[in-house]
């Protein structure tokens, strides 16, 4: 029994100096950047160099060429060279080091969640037959109620038309159309916009190769 408990316990430590392996590259590699962000900042504050200016240089490897350039009585050209050594250490380290880190979503990084959502008004305005002060009231009326209750827009639009006893047809559809149609139709459109806009939003990012991204779609709007 003792022998088994034995037997497990060091399994089990051996999966945590395992784990501990296995995720210590991680933790250098965000450690490594942040001194690589210090180094760079301090060399910006030392020459006239923009990021851009000092990416590029590690990239081209001339980066001490263009220090040697700009470098001058403004400039304390020895400390300036020295932090761009370290630099280019720390450069090398964190591309070594990135291929054994694992690849951290936005949400472990602390990065970026954005809803966006459809324009009804502008959408509203944009495919009216015509437009005049009452149709403005009306979206505006609509947008404003929704705003402060929280409510579909769609079914506050219908209620705003009725309220006035203007038919919808008026301004969207086809003469004769029912606000039922013509509502179902207003909703398509504007998912087919949320659909277009999202498929703009995954095509740039895709483009600048942002890891493992996560775009989806919530509701109709």
């Amino acid at each position: 029994m003792q022998k088994g408990l034995i037997t497990k316990t060091i399994f089990v430590f051996i999966l945590l100096i395992l784990a501990v392996y296995s995720l210590y590259p991680t933790f250098q590699f965000g450690d490594l950047q942040k001194k690589e962000i210090a180094q760079t900042n301090k060399i910006q504050s030392l020459t006239n160099l923009t990021k851009g200016d000092i990416e590029e240089g590690l990239v081209k490897g001339n980066l001490e060429a263009k220090i040697h350039q700009v470098a001058g009585e403004t400039s304390p050209q020895q400390e300036t060279l020295s932090a761009a050594k370290e630099l280019l250490s720390l450069n090398n380290k964190v591309n070594r080091v990135e291929r054994r880190s694992i690849k951290l979503g936005l949400d472990l990084q602390g990065g970026t969640y954005l809803v966006y959502e459809a324009d009804l008004p502008k959408l509203l305005r944009t495919l009216a037959k015509n437009q005049d002060e009452r149709l403005n009231e009306i979206i505006d009326a609509s947008q404003a109620k929704v705003e402060q209750e929280g409510l579909d827009f769609f079914v506050v639009l219908v209620d705003n038309f009725r309220e006035r006893d203007v038919e919808m047809n008026r301004y969207f559809g086809r003469k004769g159309e029912t606000n039922d149609k013509i509502v179902e139709d207003l909703k398509r459109e504007a998912e087919d916009a949320v659909d277009r806009t999202l498929e703009v939003l995954r095509n740039r990012i895709d483009q600048f190769g942002v890891s493992e991204p996560m775009l989806t779609k919530q509701g109709s709007n």
